[in-house]
């Protein structure tokens, strides 16, 4: 590796490292976030739910979250169980459980606004320009640097 490349990485890797940060457990944030996810999950999923934090990355006025639906104390969601499955035949039949939740949010105010979510993704849709133009700070192994 030539060393104009070596220098090139380092200088450039604390910068993709510090493009997101991830609010800590239990801080007023992370709360606002969740709890904005919670009301999208709940109409889908069915209420009484908590969420296992794969991702949960903020950078300026937007951010990302991975995460796990479940019932209090650790329930397996079951999709042909939930508002979502009454609804989508295609989710109550061929969605896997534990079911993934993936959203974009959006800051607005003091709010944070889900503007694209899914359940159960097999893809990563939000790799789309379209995401990444707005998202990619927060998306770094989907998006190039924005």
């Amino acid at each position: 590796m030539s060393l104009r490349l070596l220098t090139s990485l380092l200088v450039l890797l604390p910068t993709v490292a510090l493009a997101f940060s991830e609010p800590e457990r239990g801080s007023k944030k992370r709360q606002k976030i969740l709890d904005s996810a919670r009301a999208v999950a709940e109409w889908s999923l069915g209420e009484d739910i908590e969420f296992v934090v794969e991702h949960l990355r903020i950078s300026g006025r937007v951010a990302y979250a991975s995460l796990q639906p479940q019932r209090p104390g650790g329930g397996v969601i079951q999709p042909a169980e939930t508002p979502l499955g009454d609804r989508d035949p295609w989710f109550a039949e061929e969605a896997y459980a534990p079911i993934d939740m993936d959203v974009l949010f959006r800051r607005s105010g003091a709010m944070w606004v889900p503007i694209e979510y899914s359940f159960g993704a097999t893809e990563a849709w939000w790799d789309d320009p379209l995401y990444c133009s707005e998202w990619g700070r927060v998306l770094p192994e989907w998006c190039a640097p924005q």
